[in-house]
């Protein structure tokens, strides 16, 4: 079988809270498992009002792939200057 790795580098501002449980996967509009999509995963959280945070993932998708999307639940931090 033909695969293509992608990699795909996030950083995350520190205002903005990820929940990475909620990761989905959809390659040409059909929902994959995590584990069956995601060859790779390497999270480093932000530090509140101190450094963003960065999520790498390597992506394992057929060589006929359409298109592919990701989905994470997040909340945006309100703060007062």
């Amino acid at each position: 079988e033909c695969w293509l790795r992608v990699d795909i580098f996030q950083v995350v501002p520190w205002y903005v809270k990820v929940y990475y449980h909620t990761l989905k996967v959809f390659i040409d509009e059909r929902f994959q498992t995590v584990a069956n999509a995601v060859e790779r995963m390497h999270v480093v959280p932000s530090e509140d009002k101190v450094s963003p945070g960065v999520m790498e993932l390597t992506l394992k998708l057929p060589c006929g792939v359409r298109s592919a999307a990701l989905t994470v639940e997040f909340d945006k931090v309100c703060f007062m200057i």
